[in-house]
């Protein structure tokens, strides 16, 4: 499994979005298949790679990582407003709880470096692999 930071750059506006998550697949980026992000350019900015012999001890693990990001990067924005589109448009598209937009002076970089800090933190717990 993976944890996941993700940059969403809508195709149309080309505002960019972040979005931290899990996923069971080893590539990340296939989270994003499908037709439910086809307005979207994705690119995968980082991952945290989760490994336990049981299923539910790592989404468990994946689950914490993912809950101490939020708390990092809350969502903190209506996506259709920020997108201009009208209201509804984008119901159903999942994860959205786990979006965000820089916040003012807060960088990409910062962003990144913040997630790839959690990483270091994590590949160095043996808690996380076995």
């Amino acid at each position: 499994m993976k944890v996941y930071l993700a940059q969403l750059t809508h195709r149309i506006t080309k505002k960019v979005i972040y979005k931290c998550g899990y996923v069971k697949h080893q590539n990340a980026a296939k989270r994003f298949d499908g037709d439910e992000y086809k307005d979207f350019d994705i690119e995968i900015l980082g991952s945290i790679n989760i490994s336990n012999p049981s299923y539910d001890k790592a989404v468990e693990y994946c689950k914490e990582i993912e809950q101490y990001l939020q708390k990092k990067f809350p969502k903190n924005f209506w996506i259709e407003n920020y997108l201009g589109v009208e209201r509804g448009y984008y119901d159903g598209l999942s994860g959205i709880t786990e979006m965000f937009i820089l916040e003012k002076g807060q960088t990409k970089s910062d962003v990144v470096s913040l997630f790839y800090k959690v990483k270091d933190r994590v590949d160095a717990n043996p808690k996380f692999r076995m």
